[in-house]
C-alpha cells in the first residue's frame, strides 16, 4: 500500500548536484511506503543514478535553448529572463506542461530544487511544497530583489525595468494558464517548508536573517590521495577548462608544488603539456577527507559543495570562478578571509594570490576557525532530517 506521493522537481542548473543530496532521502522515503517520482531536467545518468531504489523518473519540462539572454544577470530576475521568462509564450507552455505533469503524478507532497516555473505552476494545487537549495537557488522575497554581488558595475535602472518585465511575463503567463496573479516575483518561492542546504557564511546572498541553514551532506566516495614525492605545498585542484588556465598550470610548474588535480573538462591537450613529476592529474573524484587532511591549499571553480567541504576540513582556497555564481562564492570565501577569488582569471593575479595563500598563515587560521566552529556538524545526518521535516508536512 502506497502511503503518499512525493514529487522531487528540477528544471534549472547542470549536473547532478541538484539530485544527489536527496538520493538517500529518497532512498528512506520508499523504504516507509511512500511513492517517489523525480522530473528531471537531465535524464543521460538517471538510470544509473536510480538503479535499484524503487524511484521513478520523467523528463522535466524545459525550453531546450535561450537564446535572448540579457549580459547582465545581477538579479535573481535578471536570471529567470536569460532561462525563459522573457516570453509569455514559452513561460505559459511551461506552466501548463507542468500542471500536465502533475495531473498525470498526483502528489501528496511536492520539492523543489532550481525549478520556479513548477513552483509558480503548483502554486493553486493545495498541496504541501517544499524547496530546498542553495543561497543562489532561493533568493529572499524582498520586492525589489536585491542586487546580487557583481563583477562589474550594474545599472540599477536597468536592472530594475528588467526586473518589471520578468513580473509582467510572469503574471501574464498565469493569466494565460487560468491561475492568479503574483504581487511580487519573489512569491515564486512561497511555500510550506525552506531550508536552504548550505552554511549561513557561505549564503550567497550574505548572511541573511529568518532563514534555516541545514548545511551539507556527505561527499560521494573517493580514491586515495596519492600525492606526487615532492617537498612544498600541497596543492590540490578540481577545475574545470578557461582560457588562462595554462597559466596557471604554469606557475604552478615553475615552482614545483606537488599538486594533484581532478580534471572536469580539461583537455588531453593541456594534460599532456603540463603534467609533471610535480603535477598530477587523477582520473576519479578523490577522498576529499583525505585529500582536505593532507593538502595545503585548494584550487576551485567556486562550486558550492566542494567550497563547503574544504571549510569543514580548514583548508584555505583559491576560488577561480568561470560564472556569476561562482563568483558569488568567492566573494564568501574572501569575507571569511578563508580564502582569495581572482574572477578576472588574470594570470598576474592568481600567481599573486596562489602565492599569498602558500606563504600567509592567516588564511589556513580562517579556514580553520570556520571548522571549529561546525566541528560537531554531522553531514551524514542531512538525509535523515531531509526525511523527518518531508514526512512531517504529510
Amino acid at each position: 500500500m502506497i502511503l503518499a506521493r512525493i514529487l522531487f522537481n528540477w528544471e534549472m542548473g547542470a549536473g547532478m548536484g541538484h539530485i544527489a543530496p536527496y538520493l538517500e532521502t529518497a532512498k528512506q522515503l520508499v523504504s516507509a511506503g511512500h511513492e517517489v517520482f523525480f522530473v528531471m531536467k537531465e535524464l543521460q545518468r538517471a538510470e544509473r543514478f536510480f538503479h535499484g531504489t524503487g524511484v521513478k523518473y520523467l523528463q522535466a519540462p524545459c525550453h531546450p535553448d535561450f537564446r535572448e539572454g540579457l549580459k547582465t544577470s545581477a538579479l535573481y530576475a535578471q536570471i529567470l529572463h536569460n532561462c525563459g521568462f522573457s516570453s509569455v509564450d514559452i513561460t505559459t507552455s511551461l506552466i501548463n506542461a507542468w500542471r500536465g505533469l502533475f495531473d498525470l503524478i498526483k502528489p501528496d507532497l511536492m520539492v523543489f530544487d532550481h525549478a520556479p516555473v513548477a513552483q509558480l505552476a503548483s502554486r493553486e494545487l493545495g498541496v504541501k511544497r517544499a524547496v530546498f537549495g542553495t543561497g543562489f537557488q532561493i533568493p529572499p522575497e524582498d520586492d525589489p530583489m536585491p542586487l546580487m554581488p557583481f563583477w562589474n558595475k550594474v545599472d540599477e535602472a536597468a536592472a530594475r525595468k528588467d526586473e518589471a518585465q520578468v513580473f509582467n511575463v510572469i503574471n501574464q503567463s498565469l493569466t494565460a494558464a487560468g491561475m492568479q496573479s503574483v504581487e511580487r516575483v519573489g512569491q515564486i518561492f512561497e511555500v510550506d517548508l525552506k531550508l536552504l542546504c548550505t552554511f549561513r557564511e557561505l549564503d550567497h546572498y550574505g548572511q541573511r536573517n529568518g532563514m534555516e541553514f541545514i548545511g551539507v551532506g556527505p561527499d560521494p566516495v573517493g580514491a586515495d590521495p596519492k600525492w606526487p614525492k615532492m617537498p612544498g605545498r600541497r596543492l590540490f585542484g578540481y577545475l574545470k577548462p578557461f582560457k588562462t588556465l595554462p597559466d596557471l598550470l604554469k606557475v604552478i610548474n615553475e615552482n614545483e608544488l606537488p599538486t594533484l588535480i581532478y580534471p572536469d573538462g580539461i583537455s588531453h591537450k593541456v594534460m599532456k603539456k603540463f603534467g609533471s613529476k610535480n603535477l598530477h592529474f587523477v582520473k576519479r573524484p578523490l577522498d576529499m577527507g583525505k585529500v582536505c587532511q593532507q593538502c595545503d591549499v585548494a584550487l576551485t571553480n567556486g562550486n558550492h559543495a566542494t567550497t563547503a567541504t574544504l571549510l569543514l576540513h580548514g583548508v584555505p582556497s583559491l576560488v577561480l570562478p568561470r560564472h556569476h555564481e561562482q563568483y558569488m562564492v568567492g566573494e564568501r570565501v574572501q569575507a571569511l578571509g578563508a580564502g582569495l577569488s581572482a574572477p578576472k582569471l588574470h594570470p598576474d593575479g592568481m600567481k599573486l594570490k596562489l602565492k599569498a595563500l602558500c606563504e600567509d598563515g592567516r588564511y589556513k587560521q580562517a579556514a580553520m576557525a570556520f571548522a571549529e566552529k561546525y566541528s560537531d556538524f554531522d553531514r551524514g545526518g542531512m538525509s535523515s532530517l531531509l526525511t523527518e521535516r518531508l514526512t512531517a508536512l504529510l
